[in-house]
């Protein structure tokens, strides 16, 4: 089963997305966190990751912005959690916001939708980032 890591702190955001993958994403599984420190300590309480895995990161967060999360993944010691492919999540249409969100080692950069066809294209794109799982 594939896992998507969501982090975002806005509940609307969330119970839409919560929607839309249980609706239209199969074999796919959503966890969400409203924060970088609830993803962390959700990594720090598993033994063992077994994916694929990816993560859909919104840039405006509490405690820990998004491209500090993404610094912190990266930097990690455990290999399997710096291998995660990493999504930045937006509203901003800046481009030095994209650009931040590569060199710190996002594979993408989205903003944040407004229809069903920008939703499905993102689960296209994040499902691209990751590996078959040998269950599907």
């Amino acid at each position: 089963m594939k896992t998507i890591f969501y982090i975002e702190d806005d509940a609307e955001q969330i119970v839409l997305m919560n929607y839309f993958f249980k609706r239209y994403a199969v074999n796919a599984e959503l966890l969400t966190f409203r924060d970088g420190i609830e993803f962390f300590d959700f990594l720090g309480q598993k033994n063992q990751l077994q994916g694929p895995y990816c993560v859909l990161l919104d840039v405006n967060l509490p405690y820990l912005n998004g491209y500090e999360i993404l610094e912190k993944v990266k930097a990690s010691e455990n290999e399997l959690i710096r291998n995660i492919p990493i999504v930045m999540f937006s509203s901003s249409h800046r481009t030095s916001d994209q650009e931040k969100s590569l060199a710190l080692g996002a594979v993408s950069y989205l903003q944040k939708p407004m229809d069903y066809d920008d939703m499905k294209a993102i689960l296209e794109t994040l499902f691209s980032y990751m590996p078959s799982s040998d269950e599907e």
